[in-house]
């Protein structure tokens, strides 16, 4: 079924799209593709090392990663996002888990092929409600820290285990 997106993505260069085949479903990365002109759709076939896999693919301008950060250390995932920063890769991470959200600075909701929202990690986090309609929560390190901001422990919303550790050891 082929889908109308009102997603309107536009590149200066080449994009790659890197996923995981073995989910047995057509991939929101792998429409994507479709719709953006130079963009190629690479499959994950062997689902024995994420980590290597999309090392191996971080070339070009842009890469988008389609639902497979998940599948990475922290470790691992700052090691990516490091070398792609490195090599002034932007990286697109398309992804069904909340945690995901606090890695990248920008952040667009998508629901039914349609954007609902987007705009910086704090902007958009801090529209719980609509987040919580779609089913998504906020991820855990967030949410404490902002009720522990409410309850003036600390000073800021947190998006990383270490910081909230660091503004409670201060």
């Amino acid at each position: 079924m082929e889908m109308d997106y009102n997603i309107n993505f536009k590149f200066d260069s080449n994009v790659l799209i890197i996923g995981n085949a073995m989910s047995g479903k057509t991939t929101f990365g792998k429409h994507l593709a479709k719709t953006l002109d130079g963009a190629s759709f690479v499959e994950n076939i062997n689902t024995d090392n994420y980590y290597e896999y999309i090392l191996g693919n971080l070339t070009g301008k842009y890469v988008i990663i389609d639902d497979m950060f998940t599948h990475l250390t922290v470790e691992q995932r700052n090691i990516v996002l490091d070398i792609a920063s490195k090599k002034d890769i932007k990286i697109i991470n398309i992804s069904t888990d909340s945690k995901d959200l606090l890695l990248f600075p920008y952040i667009i909701v998508i629901n039914e092929y349609n954007v609902l929202m987007e705009g910086l990690k704090e902007n958009v986090l801090n529209e719980d409600r609509i987040l919580s309609h779609l089913g998504i929560e906020l991820p855990f390190v967030y949410q404490l820290s902002r009720e522990l901001k409410d309850y003036n422990c600390i000073d800021k919303a947190c998006f990383s285990n270490k910081e909230l550790v660091d503004l409670l050891w201060k």
